[in-house]
């Protein structure tokens, strides 16, 4: 588990991203996308700090349905 990479920073594959944090890979992408973690990219492949997915593994999970919109009462 882990690539090598610069600096002395354990990076990790999004197939291993994604087992610490019990989602899928397309599940990964998307918080990639929506900026809730940093994602290197070396040639096609995405890495991912291992110190950061542990952080984000080890937040609690959000309960409940989102929100849909602004209710007036």
């Amino acid at each position: 588990m882990g690539l090598p990479g610069p600096e002395g920073i354990d990076w990790l594959c999004t197939a291993d991203a994604a087992k610490l944090l019990d989602m899928s890979t397309s599940g990964v992408r998307m918080l990639v996308s929506r900026g809730q973690i940093y994602a290197a990219k070396f040639g096609r492949e995405l890495a991912f700090s291992a110190r950061d997915v542990k952080k984000l593994a080890s937040r609690p999970p959000s309960t409940g349905r989102p929100r849909q919109g602004f209710k007036r009462s």
